[in-house]
């Protein structure tokens, strides 16, 4: 199936799952680091198709951009957390 030159591919699939990825990774921390890194990944996909006018909904790619790195930056703080209290165990 071919498409006309001028057609684009509608791109906002990209912004709404960085926005449900991104949310999950801060509700979910069994899914925290890869959901988060996830997250930002298509959040940057997807703002940057909504500055080129391929995608709608930049808000919510940037929101998922944002709640992953929220959830990234609380993941890697517990685990500093929680190795530093193991640590003094010894």
């Amino acid at each position: 199936m071919s498409t006309h030159p001028d057609e684009r591919r509608d791109r906002s699939v990209l912004n709404i799952i960085a926005a449900g990825v991104g949310v999950a990774s801060l509700l979910l921390p069994v899914v925290g680091m890869g959901a988060a890194v996830a997250a930002i990944g298509l959040g940057f996909l997807g703002a940057r198709a909504s500055r080129r006018g391929e995608a709608r909904y930049a808000g919510a790619g940037i929101a998922g951009l944002v709640a992953g790195v929220a959830s990234l930056a609380v993941t890697m703080w517990l685990a500093a957390g929680w190795a530093s209290a193991l640590a003094e165990f010894d």
